[in-house]
């Protein structure tokens, strides 16, 4: 017979799995449907809410409200804390097109549910990519099922505190955004450098205009090319850095 115990463990464990399903990257997404997080959801919990710490006491329905919220807005945390990471190479890819004159080619996501250029798609089917093909969301999961024996189901005293972890997430990410988008926008201002000089000495010949617009885009996309591998590199580096906050956030969260 399943005990009382179990079920509230359950609950409380399926509450944190749940809100880091709704903000994780990939299966957070807003093209995903609901159900596929509900079922990824549901099946997470039958296999670690037999294994994990149960939650022995008697816990009142306030109280187990509670409780599940916290649980919910610890993986919120969680979750949000990895996706938020992918920002920076979304801001880098918009900073990039910026330089590179794809401000006029921006299209409907209906993925992000945003307004993106070319630079940009190719930035989140990469970062995508690379997020699913290196296996770093079952590493993400194995440590959101290992989280259920630092702070142990229903133990959630502070995830307002382990939320102040988003501040040094929001930090690392406006930081990485500008320094990957850093080779292009060096070129755009060597060319801008090049024409004003070119200009200056010659008015009249306005061909330089369009001759460095051309450069800016052929540099640009050159450029690109050339470190791409690097801002993969710098992409995963990001995510692993992210991965090694989680033992911090549990902290602040347990109290």
């Amino acid at each position: 017979m399943v005990s009382m115990g179990w079920l509230i463990t359950g609950g409380l464990v399926a509450s944190r799995l749940s809100g880091a399903m709704m903000v994780m990257p990939a299966i957070g997404l807003q093209g995903v449907p609901g159900l596929v997080r509900i079922l990824c959801a549901i099946a997470l919990t039958g296999v670690i809410a037999p294994i994990v710490p149960q939650n022995t006491e008697l816990l009142t329905v306030t109280h187990l409200v509670a409780a599940m919220s916290s649980e919910v807005l610890l993986g919120l945390i969680m979750g949000g804390a990895l996706r938020l990471i992918f920002g920076a190479m979304a801001l880098s890819a918009r900073i990039m097109s910026m330089q590179m004159g794809h401000g006029a080619a921006m299209f409907f996501d209906p993925v992000s549910q945003g307004t993106i250029g070319p630079l940009g798609a190719l930035a989140s089917f990469l970062a995508m990519g690379v997020f699913l093909g290196l296996n770093i969301h079952l590493e993400f999961l194995y440590a959101l099922s290992q989280s259920f024996y630092q702070v142990h189901p229903g133990q959630v005293a502070s995830p307002i505190a382990a939320g102040s972890i988003w501040i040094q997430v929001v930090g690392m990410v406006i930081e990485a955004g500008f320094r990957l988008a850093t080779p292009v926008l060096c070129l755009t201002f060597l060319i801008n450098t090049f024409v004003a000089v070119i200009t200056k000495l010659s008015p009249s010949m306005n061909v330089f205009f369009a001759l460095g617009m051309i450069l800016t885009v052929i540099g640009g996309h050159m450029v690109l090319y050339v470190s791409m591998p690097h801002l993969v590199a710098q992409h995963v580096a990001l995510i692993r850095s992210v991965m090694d906050l989680i033992p911090e956030i549990l902290r602040l969260a347990g109290g």
